[in-house]
């Protein structure tokens, strides 16, 4: 494995080339850097934490394995966002929608040794993802761009190619959405997170 100072020798488009040539350390590279990026697309394009997992493996794959039919002529992260979202789209086929899914949490409480805390994060956390599996996979997409990753509608139109109103829109509506799920739910998720 790299280590983060020999990385940092590197621009991540050079680590992106030497990868397209065969490189496979720098592959490994490339790989461990996109792949929380490549598992959040996923979540947000399927709304389901298990079937997403298996969307963002199956485009692992498929970057391991077509990286060098990658132009970089394009840009990286686009490309890379197509094949996680025709991932996506495959294993949602595959799998239909046919009956309950469950959703796979996975929540670090190490340093909340309460064992009626830790089931209180649970709980909350379970609430919060189905809330937010209600939303649509656009306002998914507003709402990780504007609240997660701190860009700004305007910032959000432009990189989902989408009119300003309409991404302004989008995330009124995502927002108010998960309020009401979560007011719905009794989940006092956000009180729990501001006690951590």
């Amino acid at each position: 494995m790299q280590s983060w100072e020999h990385m940092a020798e590197h621009s991540p488009d050079e680590w992106i080339e030497r990868a397209r040539s065969g490189d496979r350390a720098a592959l490994r590279v490339v790989a461990e850097q996109w792949w929380p990026t490549m598992r959040r697309w996923a979540l947000l394009d399927l709304g389901d934490a298990s079937l997403a997992e298996d969307a963002a493996q199956e485009a692992m794959v498929r970057l391991v394995r077509f990286i060098g039919q990658y132009d970089p002529a394009r840009p990286f992260r686009a490309w890379l966002h197509m094949v996680v979202r025709n991932c996506a789209r495959d294993v949602m086929a595959r799998r239909g929608r046919q009956g309950e899914r469950e959703v796979a949490l996975e929540w670090e409480v190490a340093d909340h040794p309460s064992t009626d805390r830790q089931l209180d994060l649970e709980r909350h956390a379970a609430a919060a993802m189905k809330a937010f599996e209600a939303l649509s996979p656009r306002q998914r997409q507003v709402f990780d761009l504007c609240d997660r990753q701190g860009l700004t509608p305007a910032e959000a139109a432009e990189t989902l190619g989408m009119a300003q109103g309409t991404a302004r829109y989008t995330l009124h509506e995502a927002r108010k959405t998960l309020r009401a799920k979560l007011l719905a739910a009794g989940s006092d998720v956000l009180q729990l997170l501001r006690d951590r």
